[in-house]
């Protein structure tokens, strides 16, 4: 079986590793980089909106000339019917660094992966990396081709950029502390003549989530509901509801009638969820690998590539041997994801059309304790670790546990969090997380 070494092993081809490894090698051209996917690079992918911002992301990697000739639709910006029936516009139009851009994303991550691959990087699609074992300094791995080849490969260095599932990040220790279940219910639709070019992307709330769709290139429109995996149809029923939900959006609907479906429906996560550990000893996680962001951000791909670009300036300080350079990256993150939580929840308590209803109530969150409430440690609480987390990583659930042994007033809880490591929460989240963990009876409230 042949063997060969890397600096570096890129587990995923995606916007967030293919960004990552465009900038090593651009900084750091001596090491070696290689790139594994599992995926054959075909599998439809719904289409996404790039903002004006990828700008700034595209320059320092080099590829932004290259990127504007790929002849991506322009986009001016995002329609919205959102907290009452009026149609809202939120241009692009006034902003500095010009229009976005509506992409084929399967396209956009092709041409980020052939940009990396003629930088120098090594990359296989649809093959698959085995960890075997790992001795000091290095992560050895079982490569499987597409063909049914196999390789050993030695790594230095693993970046985790596989995805949602973050199956390398899982099998070293990392556990998913997942906000949501929220689900995506999507199928692409085709007109017979192009749409109008200026067709904007619409968002549309409904009782039971709400609606995405956008025109693409090649007369295609991509349209999803957004819904909770508890709340959406089971397999036989899904055609029947997915049309007797689309009669509730207007507007969504309105489009829908000028093109024909194509191709069944499909149903993908998208829970907003984030790692509890982002890195360990010589390896790292980035993109949705790391943290996955609610799709109405509109700031997926922005995102992933803006943690690969993070991962790659980490990794470069590794190789430098600088102090604790993983962790400046963690800590990075860590704030982003939290004010990206914020901003979310606020923008859903701007829809209070349905209260009552389920996907709504679960995205109303409110801080009901009071600041002098005095919460204690239940006795009979039980401290797992499950594969996936609601709320709160092992180490923030401890750390309340731990704090509050011995009774102590929320405003407490909240100030030893702003002395001590996990300083990255915000307030508002802290309280939010006291209110859960009374609420599934770990803390109980003694006055």
């Amino acid at each position: 079986m042949r063997s060969t070494q890397t600096d570096i092993l890129i587990l995923g081809a995606g916007p967030a590793g293919a960004s990552l490894a465009l900038m090593l090698l651009q900084r750091a051209p001596h090491l070696s980089v290689t790139i594994i996917d599992k995926s054959d690079g075909q599998k439809e992918k719904i289409g996404e909106t790039l903002p004006p911002q990828i700008r700034d992301l595209m320059v320092p990697l080099g590829i932004w000339e290259k990127f504007r000739k790929e002849a991506h639709l322009l986009s001016q910006g995002t329609c919205a019917v959102w907290g009452d029936e009026a149609l809202l516009e939120n241009d692009f139009f006034f902003q500095t660094n010009g229009p976005g851009w509506r992409i084929d994303k399967k396209r956009f991550n092709h041409f980020l992966v052939t940009e990396a691959t003629e930088r120098g990087a090594l990359f296989q699609y649809g093959a698959s990396a085995k960890l075997t074992e790992k001795t000091p300094g290095l992560f050895h791995f079982q490569i499987t081709g597409n063909s049914g080849e196999k390789e050993c490969l030695q790594a230095v260095f693993v970046v985790d950029a596989s995805g949602r599932t973050a199956h390398f990040a899982s099998q070293m220790g990392a556990q998913k502390v997942r906000f949501d279940n929220l689900t995506s219910i999507w199928r692409f639709y085709e007109f017979s003549t192009p749409p109008a070019a200026d067709m904007p992307a619409l968002v549309e709330a409904c009782e039971n989530g709400w609606w995405y769709s956008a025109s693409l290139p090649d007369k295609k429109l991509a349209v999803a509901w957004m819904t909770d995996s508890d709340l959406a149809p089971i397999p036989e029923q899904q055609e029947e509801t997915w049309q007797q939900e689309l009669k509730a959006v207007r507007h969504t609907q309105q489009r829908v009638v000028q093109a024909q479906s194509a191709g069944k429906i499909q149903v993908w996560p998208a829970a907003s969820q984030c790692l509890d550990t982002l890195f360990g000893e010589g390896w790292i996680a980035v993109g949705d690998a790391a943290a996955t962001f609610d799709p109405l951000s509109a700031q997926g791909i922005f995102k992933a590539m803006k943690s690969g670009i993070f991962g790659a300036y980490a990794t470069l300080d590794f190789f430098a041997g600088k102090t604790n350079p993983l962790g400046k990256y963690e800590h990075l993150l860590r704030k982003e994801y939290e004010n990206y939580l914020d901003i979310r929840g606020r923008f859903y308590q701007q829809e209070q059309r349905w209260p009552t209803h389920t996907f709504w109530q679960r995205r109303h969150h409110g801080v009901t304790l009071s600041p002098h409430a005095v919460l204690v440690t239940a006795k009979d609480s039980i401290r797992n670790s499950p594969q996936t987390r609601y709320f709160l990583s092992r180490q923030e659930e401890s750390f309340i546990l731990e704090t509050c042994s011995t009774p102590r007033p929320a405003k407490e809880v909240v100030e030893a969090f702003r002395q001590s490591p996990l300083a990255y929460k915000k307030d508002h989240q802290v309280i939010l997380a006291l209110q859960f963990l009374l609420k599934k009876n770990a803390l109980e409230q003694v006055s």
